[in-house]
């Protein structure tokens, strides 16, 4: 950015301060160096000043002076006797330029230049309490939300979370084996509410320390699981193995956890 030396026809005095330096001159240099730097007369820096720029007999620069950047400049009489060194500094920058306004539109920037961008409107919001801002065939507009009908209801030991489409459940329970005095007994089990689909069940044993002599812990397998409820049976030991100790003394106690969906 291209600045005027002062004011464009300054009177520059020799060191008594009363003489103008009639037939002096003006030396541009790059800062802090001797290297010469241009100066021109003109703002579009296209024509060329000498260096030194020469004084006329009133102490006034024949020319125009126009500056680009930071200098050193050297004032000297007549005599070429150095009156005075003075940096001169570029004025600040005026900043970007804001391109020509665009109506409707936001200021931005890609980064290194300013851009004018369009401005996405939002529709109307009157009466659109709680509803989300979508897009249909590429107008802005606002959607009414899908609404679930959801409940849950807490039942004993089932907890029902109702949703359209079927509800889903987990059922929990507790239920006791038939001891024969065998290696193997039985429980079948009823859902409270069945299922409508085959659902997933878990059990744990409560008294596994007082089933038999020989072990704490019998085998177990379900059966006949359907959406209505399942069979289980326990194993303790071998079956084929016909020591007392692994014969049961009392009933298996147990707790089940069912998981699935119900109308």
């Amino acid at each position: 950015m291209s600045y005027q030396f002062y004011n464009p026809a300054p009177v520059l005095f020799t060191l008594t301060g009363l003489v103008p330096a009639a037939g002096g001159s003006l030396t541009f240099y790059e800062v802090g160096t001797t290297t010469p730097k241009d100066t021109w007369s003109n703002p579009a820096l296209s024509v060329l000043n000498s260096n030194p720029v020469l004084l006329d007999s009133a102490g006034r620069s024949a020319t125009a002076i126009w500056l680009d950047g930071n200098y050193d400049v050297v004032l000297k009489d007549a005599t070429g006797a150095t009156v005075w060194t003075r940096q001169v500094n570029a004025p600040t920058s005026a900043g970007t330029t804001i391109p020509t306004l665009v109506a409707d539109q936001f200021l931005s920037n890609d980064g290194t230049n300013l851009i004018w961008q369009p401005v996405s409107q939002v529709p109307d919001t009157s009466g659109s309490e709680g509803y989300t801002l979508a897009v249909a065939g590429g107008i802005a507009t606002w959607v009414a939300p899908t609404v679930i009908a959801e409940t849950t209801t807490v039942d004993g030991n089932n907890l029902t979370i109702g949703a359209t489409g079927g509800n889903f459940s987990i059922q929990t329970g507790t239920a006791t084996g038939v001891n024969a005095g065998g290696r193997t007994q039985s429980k079948a089990v009823v859902f409270a509410t069945p299922f409508t689909a085959t659902p997933f069940v878990t059990l744990s044993l409560t008294n596994p320390s007082s089933l038999a002599s020989g072990t704490n812990n019998p085998s177990h397998r379900i059966s006949s699981l359907s959406t209505s409820g399942f069979t289980v049976t326990f194993v303790m030991g071998e079956v084929d193995d016909s020591q007392a100790i692994y014969d049961f003394n009392a009933a298996v106690i147990f707790d089940f956890v069912a998981i699935g969906l119900i109308a």
